[in-house]
């Protein structure tokens, strides 16, 4: 008799999957510039923004962002953009 395997599907996953991101990587899925993110973190520049995902610290020395933040943030942007669209 084989064993039985249960792969997870939406209704029994009780948490989202992440992954941290280098970089590179959001740079190259908001397809903007390193210096473009680094104005969106810092509160002195005028293109500041407080819903920026800040990177987190893993080791002393490397920092990356987290995806599904990343991701939230870019429907975030969309959705505020198509809102004064609308209006």
């Amino acid at each position: 008799m084989q064993p039985r395997t249960t792969i997870p599907n939406q209704e029994n996953v009780s948490h989202t999957l992440n992954r941290f991101l280098t970089l590179q990587e959001v740079i190259k899925i908001l397809s903007i510039s390193r210096s473009a993110i680094y104005r969106r973190m810092d509160s002195k520049h005028e293109l500041y923004d407080p819903t920026f995902p800040l990177p987190i610290k893993i080791s002393g020395t490397s920092s990356r962002w987290i995806e599904s933040e990343i991701i939230d943030w870019m429907n975030q942007v969309i959705e505020r953009n198509r809102r004064t669209l609308i209006q």
